[in-house]
């Protein structure tokens, strides 16, 4: 059995010309909080999604509670909670009957747990509100409900903390802490807000252009961080041909010296003692310590690669589109119907298309009719193409998951508007040139 529940080997991802993912090595113990930081485009929800077996691998291996993740909808879905980028819901649909098609797909008999998880999240007072109708942060909110609604081992997420207000940002962190150290829960996130990560994160691992450039968990990291002494004075140009003098490197910033030096900062009364005898005694002396934010920007090299990185995420963006996810080959599948209704939960995925018909007060079989029309075209498609392929399109999502693309009708357009965009059938790969 693997000692790691989650675990990647030379995890690579190419979008066309696009190399988003480059050979990236991880490990995530049990229990572990594990933080994934990065810039815009530098590859952290590609990775998430090759996690999930949303996207397959150009190269490498993936493999979650010791499990290979692979096409198919191979994996531990049962025991996997994640929220990729935004949290999506049926808009026609309150949260509860949202959260409860969720727990149908995950095949829960318990009715209650629906129950539960609304009050978790703080959201039992829009619990018979329409989805569609919820601000951001509630919405955020369903979808980490969703994610935690089956108790799972493992859970991955992306941007947990978007969109919610300062309170709500400290109660997920508190609930994420103690899944974590209550019930052996893993975590797997990204995020933007260091200082979260910061407080929250047990390791921290940090991608930049599509490579991991260092992993660090929170003792190394408080090692790593550089301290300085920070000094200032009514004389700053005298103080810093003292101290330089004196043989330290000082740096002049903002009004204010700042030195490197191991002995300074462990001896600040020597630069005291030099000072005064230079004339230029000190009105402030400090030992200051860079925050997480700080060392990110030092370590990928500052700010000015921000630009860069969001001209390579639109190309990464364009590329997606533009590229097929399986070489271009074109691949005929006798896919019997049992198979497709297990694959895309068929009969989970029909009542709740009829049930957001029948919100229009049409009849039955009319609603049933509606619903029907999105979800054979789907499959036909599914059918043209492995299930591979067609999830990594958004046909369908993972085995514990709604389809969304599949049986929803504006999303089913979608998908055919840009297939035509890209070239039709070809732009996929479903034909060969």
């Amino acid at each position: 059995m693997s000692t790691f529940t989650i675990e990647t080997n030379g995890l690579t991802k190419r979008f066309g010309d696009v190399l988003a993912v480059d050979c990236v090595d991880l490990r995530v113990k049990p229990g572990e909080i594990y933080g994934f930081l990065g810039l815009n485009g530098a590859g952290k929800t590609t990775t998430i999604r090759a996690l999930l077996g949303m996207i397959r691998p150009s190269e490498g291996n993936v493999k979650v509670l010791g499990q290979p993740i692979g096409p198919n909808g191979r994996g531990p879905w049962a025991q996997v909670g994640h929220l990729v980028e935004s949290p999506s819901a049926y808009p026609e649909l309150t949260v509860r009957e949202n959260l409860d098609i969720a727990r149908r797909l995950h095949r829960l008999a318990d009715k209650d747990a629906t129950a539960r998880v609304i009050e978790r999240l703080g959201i039992a007072t829009y619990a018979d509100r329409k989805a569609g109708t919820l601000s951001s942060g509630n919405l955020q909110r369903l979808g980490l409900a969703r994610a935690m609604l089956h108790a799972p081992e493992v859970l991955i997420l992306d941007e947990p903390a978007n969109g919610l207000d300062p309170a709500g940002v400290v109660e997920i962190r508190e609930l994420l802490r103690g899944l974590s150290n209550e019930k052996g829960v893993t975590i797997f996130m990204s995020s933007h807000i260091l200082t979260e990560v910061d407080r929250l994160a047990t390791r921290i691992g940090v991608i930049h252009k599509g490579r991991l450039i260092e992993e660090l968990d929170t003792d190394k990291l408080e090692k790593l961080r550089t301290k300085r002494l920070a000094v200032r004075t009514r004389n700053l140009e005298g103080s810093f041909i003292s101290l330089r003098s004196a043989g330290y490197r000082p740096i002049m910033q903002d009004e204010t010296i700042l030195i490197e030096h191991e002995h300074a900062i462990d001896y600040p009364d020597d630069i005291v003692r030099i000072l005064v005898n230079a004339g230029t005694p000190p009105i402030h002396l400090a030992i200051e310590q860079e925050n997480l934010e700080e060392h990110f920007m030092q370590l990928i090299g500052g700010s000015s690669l921000q630009a860069s990185n969001r001209g390579q995420s639109k190309q990464h963006a364009k590329a997606a589109i533009a590229s097929s996810p399986t070489n271009g080959s074109s691949q005929h599948l006798h896919v019997s119907f049992g198979t497709v209704a297990r694959v895309t939960n068929l009969l989970p995925s029909l009542w709740a298309e009829t049930l957001k018909f029948r919100r229009s007060k049409v009849p039955l079989l009319t609603a049933i009719g509606f619903s029907l029309t999105p979800l054979v075209g789907g499959l036909m498609m599914i059918i043209l193409k492995d299930p591979e392929a067609a999830k990594s399109m958004g046909l369908i999502s993972t085995k514990a998951q709604l389809v969304a693309g599949v049986a929803d009708w504006p999303t089913f357009f979608g998908i055919l508007a840009q297939a035509v965009a890209v070239g039709g059938g070809r732009g996929y790969g479903w034909e060969s040139e």
